[in-house]
């Protein structure tokens, strides 16, 4: 019962098959080899939150690769677990080093995420600024158009401010045209030739 517990967790982890392939493979096994070689893999195995003392991380890897050196082979592996043991006692500072870099890589990467994410972020509200700006000059310079245009009618002609409905005499800004006769709109080609037929009726 214990057996198949114990099976299923250590076949669920990252880094299984590259564990597994490298006891079956290997001639000369060595803990710190293993981790040197597949360092990448042990970092992509870890999360922000999983991070823990360096001590902790070692403990867990070497009790996989005992445990998986056992399953594989059961004749030899008293004598491994003794070189591992050697290995783990003759290279604490090399591990301590292996360990305590890899757990300040995570901890950037964690960062890098956490700041790109930030960036993104930002950058949508200056996309969305900038969308915004565009429009409301877009709805400027139609206003500044509009009454642009009334003013050079009105220098055109000393009469035109005295009119009744001067202000509906010009076309909404963002139009392209102003009234005529058919009923479309249409803009003087020459602003300072003022229809005055069209007043002579509001005149009277």
């Amino acid at each position: 019962m214990s057996s198949s517990s114990t099976s299923v967790v250590n076949y669920t982890y990252v880094g299984y098959d590259e564990l597994d392939s490298y006891l079956k493979q290997r001639r000369n096994k060595s803990l710190l080899g293993f981790l040197t070689r597949y360092r990448e893999v042990i970092v992509s195995s870890l999360t922000f939150s999983a991070i823990s003392h360096w001590k902790d991380l070692d403990n867990t890897w070497s009790t996989r690769f005992l445990h998986e050196a056992k399953r594989i082979d059961r004749s030899n592996f008293a004598r491994l677990e003794k070189k591992i043991k050697m290995e783990r006692s003759r290279h604490e500072k090399d591990l301590e080093s292996f360990w305590c870099d890899l757990v300040q890589e995570c901890r950037i990467k964690q960062d890098i995420s956490e700041h790109q994410a930030e960036k993104d972020r930002y950058l949508q509200i200056i996309s969305n600024l900038e969308i915004q700006i565009q429009a409301e000059s877009t709805d400027l310079s139609q206003l500044t158009k509009k009454w642009h245009l009334k003013k050079i009618l009105l220098d055109n002609d000393d009469d035109y401010d005295e009119r009744p409905y001067f202000f509906l005499d010009i076309p909404n800004f963002g139009e392209a045209s102003g009234p005529s006769h058919n009923g479309q709109q249409q803009i003087p080609e020459d602003l300072g030739e003022a229809d005055n037929n069209r007043y002579t009726d509001l005149g009277e």
